[in-house]
């Protein structure tokens, strides 16, 4: 597991824990696929950030476990 599964593992279980329902982020274009395989939907299209670049919202139901992990405290 690399450094960026581990903190979005870590984010949900924290969003979990205080009763969050939904988690979501602007993701860099290119790392949509990563978001992606943790189960994240993209929310509408692709958007520029001035100065920082192409983005899209993801978001993340939080009623269940997250792809291809047991997240603690999730259930």
């Amino acid at each position: 597991m690399g450094f960026g599964c581990a903190l979005v593992f870590a984010c949900v279980a924290f969003a979990r824990e205080n009763g969050a329902r939904l988690l979501w982020c602007n993701a860099r274009t290119p790392a949509v696929g990563f978001y992606r395989k943790l189960g994240f939907e993209t929310l509408g299209g692709e958007f520029e950030i001035p100065g920082v670049g192409p983005h899209f919202r993801m978001t993340l139901q939080l009623g269940g476990t997250i792809q291809g992990s047991a997240v603690p405290g999730s259930g």
